[in-house]
């Protein structure tokens, strides 16, 4: 047992009164505590023994054999998994207050894929859940939408067609904003109803302008009201509205509330009105703050009144101009336009398809004919253009084309032998030239003669035939033939 005696020789815990010299390796011979020593080399000193594991253990781990026996015992008894799961609430709390978006992090890996899975095990109890939070959202936003698509849709209808929209068309095409943006922003009915200028932090109201028949409440306890209300709902989101502006509907109102450093204007307004009029509303405030601050925390009140005046005045925007024409001209005016360019468009769709037509009637005329034969037709060239193949002894192709088309045509028409019994007919007159009188007709592969022809002529023909000079005839008929003999004269 060598490293043991090493370890007591070596650990100054067990030396029995050893000084500070140093000691040959292994038990010196007469040195104190030698017959311990020996003792725990021959194993029999239990004590010493159990002394020297505990302190080898305790020099290993930092802990007694004590200590490691309780840690063994609560290990495999399991209290380590309940004493996490006792401490594991308590360790999120910790975690969410000191390092929040660090555990959403951590968890959303986790807690992700949890909820996909509840939603594919159990969608309805989900949707139960979800439902009541869901529900008023997808209304108001549904309420809104359509609200919003039946008011442009009527101020579209109602400005199609006047002298105003002519001029709001004008406006859209220089600003680079749409026309229904223009007629959105021209047309919306509202009017401010009241306005407010408190302190942005009491409350306390400095002016109040409304309307000359708008209901007289107390303006004292209502700038409180909405002072307080902005201030909730600011605590409620965490939110911070310094500088910014908040709006919220309240039946036919929207309240819409601007911040600046010292002063909260609140405008209350019947109605939609366009975004855009926050930027009027902040700007006002903007003035009266730098009045504020210049009047040492004091604004004269015929600086507001009047600010507050020019606020009300922004009804006047909006409200509708008499027509200098009469409603019935201008729906009879729009009406014969309407009606004019529906005759002009009906008759461009009946020429177009009286084109179509002819184009077609030739095409189907030229394939009938015998000696042609259509390959292909161009109709996106100008002038549109056949390709295909033509026998010389056919018809001519412009000929035909005169007939039913009215416009240029151009023929790539390449040659070759057509045995068409009609080609093959015109090819015989052309080459044989019958006399007057006679007629030739062709049946199969024979050429039948019918009429009264000379001898000379009809040993012309039978010479022709006989030797092949007539492509696509290799016999002839002479019985409906009647030859005529001339006498030589002297």
């Amino acid at each position: 047992m060598q490293p043991r005696e090493i370890s007591a020789v070596n650990n100054p815990s067990l030396d029995h009164g050893s000084t500070d010299k140093a000691r040959p390796y292994g038990p010196e011979v007469g040195s104190p505590g030698q017959e311990d020593i020996a003792a725990v080399v021959r194993g029999h000193d239990v004590h010493a023994h159990d002394s020297i594991d505990s302190s080898i253990c305790q020099l290993i781990t930092g802990l007694t054999r004590n200590e490691l026996a309780a840690l063994r015992a609560k290990l495999g008894a399991g209290e380590t998994t309940l004493r996490v799961g006792n401490l594991l609430p308590e360790a999120i709390d910790i975690s969410m207050s000191q390092h929040g978006e660090k555990l959403a992090a951590a968890m959303a890996p986790v807690v992700g894929p949890a909820v996909f899975r509840q939603v594919e095990q159990d969608p309805v109890r989900f949707g139960e859940a979800i439902a009541p939070a869901l529900g008023p959202a997808i209304k108001q936003a549904v309420v809104k939408a359509v609200r919003s698509a039946v008011s442009g849709f009527e101020a579209a209808v109602e400005h199609s067609v006047s002298p105003r929209s002519i001029k709001w068309r004008a406006e859209a095409l220089v600003s680079g904003k749409s026309f229904g943006e223009i007629v959105l922003l021209k047309t919306l009915l509202y009017r401010v109803e009241h306005a407010f200028l408190s302190e942005a932090q009491t409350g306390l109201l400095i002016c109040h302008q409304q309307q000359t028949d708008s209901s007289d409440n107390n303006p004292d306890l209502v700038s409180g009201l909405i002072t307080a209300i902005r201030q909730c709902a600011n605590e409620a989101f965490s939110a911070n509205s310094d500088g910014g502006t908040q709006r919220f509907e309240i039946g036919d109102f929207t309240l819409c509330i601007c911040n600046a450093a010292d002063l909260q204007l609140a405008v209350a307004i019947r109605g939609t009105a366009p975004t855009d009029i926050d930027a009027v509303f902040f700007q006002t405030l903007h003035r009266m703050q730098l009045r504020y601050r210049q009047n040492e925390s004091t604004i004269p009140p015929d600086i507001a009144e009047s600010e507050l005046a020019d606020l009300l005045a922004l009804k006047q925007s909006v409200t509708k101009k008499k027509s200098s024409l009469p409603r019935w001209l201008m729906l009879a005016a729009f009406v014969c336009v309407a009606a004019y360019g529906s005759y002009q468009w009906i008759a461009a769709r009946r020429a177009r398809a009286e084109r179509d037509r002819s184009w077609n009637s030739l095409v189907t005329t030229l394939r009938q004919e015998p000696g042609i034969k259509v390959t292909a037709v161009d109709t996106t060239a100008t002038p549109h253009i056949i390709y295909g193949l033509r026998d010389p002894s056919a018809r001519d192709p412009l000929d035909l084309a005169r007939a039913t088309w009215d416009d240029n045509v151009t023929f790539k028409l390449e040659p070759y032998l057509s045995m068409s019994p009609a080609v093959i007919q015109r090819r015989a007159t052309e080459i044989l030239v019958p006399p007057p009188g006679v007629t030739l007709s062709v049946s199969g592969d024979t050429l039948v003669v019918h009429g009264t022809a000379s001898q000379t002529w009809i040993d012309s023909v039978v010479s022709r035939i006989s030797r092949g000079r007539l492509i696509g005839i290799s016999s002839f008929d002479m019985t409906d033939c009647t030859p005529v003999f001339t006498q030589d004269r002297t």
